[in-house]
């Protein structure tokens, strides 16, 4: 990975419909480095690119994607919500994310659902060669980013966190999390970095810290140009954004 990273979020989402092949590929004409996709899987056991568990929001069909065979969830207009011109897009395979990702680009996978999926994308990932460097993986739950950092040794493993406890949901931190707390829960768990929250941004000093605790530091989602460069400041090595191709035309004058 590099410095001053742009990861389209849900791909370029602030313009076309989010975790579609189409807002991918929107992400790649406005120049971001990476994607950040979602996965849930389907009941039949396949890598569904969605962020929400059921497919209410962007399909109109109040049902759980786990509960969803793969050939039920394709059917699925996830487009026209968006607009008349995203009518037709599809939920995607992780499998087509994979094979539609240009040379030097890379993806961000946040596990959505539990520790289930992570036999699920290895057998996808296993299946094809040179992407270790450029498929990262994240979590909000401390046991998902585990089980993705031992199934995946040689990828680069995330912790979200918005700080938040969240004591009614399984896997997910009971507790507020504290910035010395993730440092050192990442150590101990040899991931390769946290994904924070924008709010409330870290000072340089803490930013320090955690580079010298050798862990690299994501923030999400960040949308505004001057936010993002004050962010920057603080030695972030990438931002996850709805709008990649806005912060790119303004990025290159922040100062180092």
């Amino acid at each position: 990975m590099t410095h001053r990273l742009l990861i389209a979020h849900r791909g370029a989402s602030f313009d076309a419909p989010e975790n579609t092949l189409a807002a991918f590929r929107l992400a790649w004409e406005q120049n971001a480095n990476a994607i950040e996709i979602d996965v849930h899987l389907s009941r039949d056991g396949r890598v569904a690119v969605i962020h929400d568990g059921d497919t209410k929001r962007i399909a109109g069909r109040e049902a759980a994607v786990a509960d969803q065979s793969w050939s039920e969830l394709r059917k699925l207009d996830v487009g026209d919500w968006k607009g008349p011109e995203w009518t037709g897009e599809r939920i995607p395979s992780f499998e087509e994310v994979l094979d539609a990702l240009p040379d030097g680009k890379s993806v961000l996978v946040e596990i959505k659902s539990g520790p289930e999926t992570v036999p699920a994308l290895k057998k996808v990932l296993s299946a094809r060669v040179g992407l270790t460097d450029r498929v990262w993986l994240q979590s909000f739950r401390p046991g998902v980013a585990l089980a993705a950092r031992e199934a995946f040794p040689d990828h680069a493993v995330f912790q979200l966190s918005d700080y938040k406890a969240r004591p009614d949901r399984p896997g997910f931190f009971g507790q507020p999390q504290t910035i010395e707390f993730l440092i050192d829960l990442a150590r101990e768990n040899q991931l390769t970095g946290l994904a924070l929250r924008r709010t409330p941004p870290l000072d340089s000093q803490t930013a320090l810290a955690l580079k010298s605790a050798g862990l690299r530091l994501f923030y999400w989602t960040v949308d505004d140009p001057d936010e993002a460069c004050a962010l920057m400041e603080t030695g972030a090595d990438g931002l996850i954004t709805n709008r990649p191709g806005l912060l790119r035309q303004t990025l290159h004058s922040c100062s180092s």
